[in-house]
Parts: structure tokens; C-alpha cells; sequence
């Protein structure tokens, strides 16, 4: 029941256009809750999975705590000490007491989603650990909803409709191919799962992997992201040297035989993603590489010059942030950029991060990953899927979009399950 309830919620935030919208976030959030509530009610501590490592359950709550605090109003003698240039806003505006958020409803929005993402990860770990040795079953899920989303992005490319462009469920097509990194990434764990032992019922499922791997693969594809499709091709890059990598750590003849199968296997996957850059992309994907830094909606040169403006940002608030979320209201004093459009992301979740959440802020939640990335070693799917998803957000704003963030804090619980 636990990964259904979980399944329900990412495939209704998918299906809500990523759940981008505020009243989705509040769902998805309450769902979660809910949910988290209903498995640890009754459960004793030997029925849940061993606990997180301390400087994981550190960084998390003081990651969460962090967040509310940027909510939380100040004296301006206190301000002008944490945020000087809140402090100097507050004054513009005559208030004794103000948050170290320069919009606070946005940064409680971004603090509930972040705290829903949070609850992924617990309860996708938790469902790993009671699978045990089946604990690519908790993958699946991802893996489905991807296939289908696939599937439709594939309807809307050979049909022409709405724009002949793959997007799923998404507005954007870029942020669809980052959810389609996760899940194929996760078709290939399922593939490569249940190691040398065999039977019709990991033939099968195998068998199933390939098929359901290559839809996946194929909506990326024709989603004309290229940011995506070098991300998907650099994670499975990833997951080859993972996965060679965990074999080389197990002694003994039969051992070395199996290193020995897994080095041509790991070599032949490194071929097959030089192989497939070549030659897969389709003749609009190739033309869109022609100028790789824009998008339909911006261009490089708009896109480089947002990231130094942000540096700006950055500079301004650099202890303790803008507030989470709050991007968009806070640039506003340092934009020249598009001046007669909106611009509500960094592209570049680093960057965005950074300015919001100030030093200490990205510290700590940058302690978490750095945690969860050293631990997903030992599942080369996940740390392949994440990898994917760290290099894509260089050029992107994927954990800022609620669906997308939840995958990852799927895989990233699928990671820590052992």
C-alpha cells in the first residue's frame, strides 16, 4: 500500500503538468503527509528500516528548520545583521519586523513542496528496505509512469498535435525529458537487477526492461531535449562505471569471472551511448544542437547574461538568501535581461539554490546530497539517475518543478535503502 499511495501522488503531480501549480503542491503535499502519517502509526522501530545515517538526519531537519526560518519575522536589529539588503527593504517599506524572505508565501509553498519531497524519500526508502532482495520493485513505479508519458509524448510528436513536439503531460519539454532521464535510468536498473541468477521470471521482466527502456528512450528522444538527451546518455555512462565498479569489490574465482563478464558489459554500454549520440538523435534534434544554449523560449546569449545578473543576486544576499522560491521577486533589482519579460528561473538550479537559500542554507542541503549521492553508489541505477539529473539542472530548473523533484527523492530513497 505504500508504494501505491506513493505512486498516486507522483503520477497525479505528472499528470498536473509537473505540479506546477500552487494548489497542486498543497495536494501533493497533503497526500504525503497523510500517508507518512498511516505507515509510522503503530509501527514499532524494529518494523522500520535501520535509521539514516546522523549527518543525513542533520542535514535534512536543519534543512527543513532553515527553510521556516526564512519565514519567520525578525526584529530589523537582527535583519541587519543576517540580510543587509532585506534589512534595507524592510526599511523602504516602514517595517519593524520582517522575514528574511523577500516574498514569504512563496518561500512557504517552496517549503512545503521541499518537505513533501522529503517524505518521498523516507517512505521510498522505507518501501526498498522491506522489499529487500526485491527492492527493484520499488522502481517500477517511476519506470510506469514514464512509459506512459512516453508514450503520449510520442502521440503528440507523429500526430502533430498540439506543436509535433514530445511533452507529455508537461508545459515544458525539457522539464518532461528530465522526468524520462529518471525512469529510464530506472528501466535499466529493473533489467539489470537479480544479478547472475536465472528463470523465466527474470527473463521476462528483463525482457520487459528492454521494451519499456526503449519507449522511454524514445520519447527523450523526440522531445528535442538536447540538455536532456546528453544527461540520459551520460547517466547511463554513469551506471556502467557504477555497476562495474560494485563488482570489482567482490573476491574469488567465480568472482573474477563475473568482473571479467561486467567489464566487456560495462565497456560495450560506454560504446552503445557514444554509438547512440551518433546516430539516434532525430534531423530536428541535430539542428536544435546546432545551438546548443537555446531554447524556444530563450536564447543563449539571454541565458548567460541571466547567470551573471544572478551572481548580483547572489552577491546581495549571500548569507542567508532571498528566501526559497522567491527568485523571481528578488531579481527584479538586478535584471536587465528581457526587460520586457518575466524571468522566475535561474536555469541553472545551482545558482537559483544559491540565491535563495544563501550560503548557509545551500550548505546544508548540500550536505544531504553529498550524502545520498556517496550511499547510491551501491545502487547503480539510482546513482546514474541522479547524475543524470545533477547535470541536467546546469541548464534547467527540473527541481523546481514538484514532479520532477519528487522523482529524484524517489531514487535518491531507493539509493539509501541498504
Amino acid at each position: 500500500m505504500l508504494l501505491v499511495a506513493l505512486s498516486v501522488a507522483l503520477a497525479y503531480g505528472a499528470w498536473r503538468w509537473g505540479a506546477v501549480l500552487e494548489l497542486d503542491r498543497w495536494i501533493v503535499a497533503l497526500v504525503l503527509g497523510v500517508t507518512a502519517a498511516a505507515y509510522y502509526w503503530g509501527k514499532r522501530r524494529y518494523q522500520l528500516a535501520p535509521p539514516l545515517p546522523a549527518a543525513l538526519r542533520w542535514a535534512l531537519g536543519a534543512g527543513l528548520v532553515y527553510l521556516a526560518f526564512q519565514c519567520t519575522p525578525l526584529p530589523l536589529s537582527l535583519l541587519k545583521v543576517l540580510s543587509p539588503a532585506r534589512a534595507e527593504l524592510a526599511q523602504m517599506t516602514g517595517e519593524r519586523w520582517a522575514p528574511l524572505s523577500v516574498a514569504p508565501s512563496a518561500s512557504l509553498l517552496l517549503a512545503a513542496t521541499m518537505a513533501a519531497c522529503v517524505l518521498v524519500f523516507v517512505l521510498a526508502r522505507e518501501a526498498a528496505w522491506r522489499l529487500e532482495e526485491r527492492a527493484w520493485i520499488a522502481a517500477a513505479p517511476i519506470v510506469a509512469i514514464a512509459a506512459l508519458e512516453a508514450a503520449l509524448g510520442l502521440a503528440q510528436f507523429f500526430s502533430y498535435w498540439p506543436d509535433g513536439v514530445a511533452r507529455g503531460t508537461y508545459i515544458n519539454r525539457n522539464h518532461y525529458a528530465g522526468f524520462l532521464e529518471i525512469g529510464l535510468l530506472m528501466a535499466v536498473g529493473l533489467g539489470m537487477a537479480g544479478g547472475t541468477r536465472k528463470g523465466r521470471s527474470l527473463t521476462i521482466r528483463r525482457g520487459a526492461a528492454i521494451v519499456v527502456g526503449a519507449l522511454i528512450l524514445a520519447g527523450l528522444i523526440h522531445s528535442l531535449s538536447r540538455m536532456g538527451f546528453v544527461a540520459a546518455l551520460t547517466g547511463l555512462a554513469v551506471f556502467a562505471m557504477a555497476a562495474l565498479a560494485k563488482r570489482f569489490h567482490r573476491k574469488g574465482a567465480e568472482a573474477q569471472q563475473t568482473k571479467k563478464r561486467w567489464l566487456i558489459a560495462a565497456s560495450a554500454v560506454v560504446a552503445a551511448v557514444a554509438v547512440l549520440f551518433v546516430y539516434l538523435p532525430p534531423d530536428q534534434l541535430i539542428a536544435r544542437f546546432a545551438e546548443l544554449a537555446a531554447t524556444e523560449d530563450i536564447t543563449a546569449d539571454m541565458r548567460m547574461q541571466i547567470w551573471r545578473e544572478t551572481l548580483g543576486l547572489i552577491q546581495a544576499y549571500r548569507w542567508t538568501g532571498s528566501g526559497a522560491g522567491t527568485y523571481e521577486a528578488a531579481f527584479y533589482r538586478f535584471k536587465t535581461v528581457a526587460p520586457l519579460n518575466t524571468v522566475d528561473y535561474a536555469h541553472n538550479d545551482y545558482l537559483q539554490w544559491l540565491a535563495e537559500l544563501g550560503v548557509v542554507g545551500f550548505g546544508v542541503w548540500f550536505l544531504a546530497a553529498a550524502v545520498v549521492l556517496r550511499s547510491a553508489w551501491r545502487r547503480p541505477a539510482a546513482i546514474g539517475a541522479l547524475a543524470a539529473m545533477a547535470l541536467h539542472s546546469v541548464a534547467d530548473f527540473n527541481l523546481y518543478i514538484p514532479a520532477n523533484a519528487m522523482a529524484v527523492a524517489w531514487v535518491a530513497g531507493i539509493g539509501m535503502a541498504e
